[in-house]
């Protein structure tokens, strides 16, 4: 089985980072906005 542990100790104590933009335009599940740079299915706090 493959040992992840060291790595769920770095994820546990990473200091991520935070990028902000403005929302442009809403309609229906889809959101446009200026910044941050994201691709469809990333994952953003509103």
């Amino acid at each position: 089985m493959l040992d992840l542990s060291r790595f769920h100790h770095r994820l546990q104590y990473a200091d991520p980072i935070g990028e902000f933009g403005t929302i442009e335009k809403i309609v229906g599940n889809t959101i446009e906005s200026h910044g941050p740079n994201v691709t469809m299915g990333c994952v953003c706090w509103l």
